[in-house]
């Protein structure tokens, strides 16, 4: 017999190759939560302090780095953080709230 083939009549190949399809089968399937436990949906309020907290952050760097490479003004980048911090929180917390719509994966 040669090594590639297999003996006919084997049960334990049927029920291997069961076994298999019952494997791949159950992998296939999405994994029910468990119970109790919700999927995570953020509030608006959630949003805002996200928002603000990493609008903070990176204002913060922008005013550091138009004193530091831009030798502006603390004035000067102290506005510019402003004008940054309110345009770019709004954008920040629409864009937030976009994603909650969104049922891709």
């Amino acid at each position: 017999m040669c090594a590639f083939t297999r003996p006919h009549g084997n049960d334990n190949s049927q029920a291997g190759l069961a076994a298999a399809r019952k494997a791949q089968e159950s992998k296939a399937a999405p994994e029910a939560p468990a119970p109790g436990v919700q999927p995570v949906q953020d509030s608006m309020f959630r949003s805002l302090v996200k928002a603000f907290s990493w609008r903070f952050f990176s204002t913060a760097t922008t005013i550091f780095l138009t004193l530091t490479f831009f030798n502006a003004s603390l004035e000067d980048a102290l506005e510019m953080g402003a004008a940054e911090f309110v345009s770019k929180y709004v954008l920040f917390l629409i864009h937030e709230r976009l994603w909650i719509l969104v049922t891709l994966f």
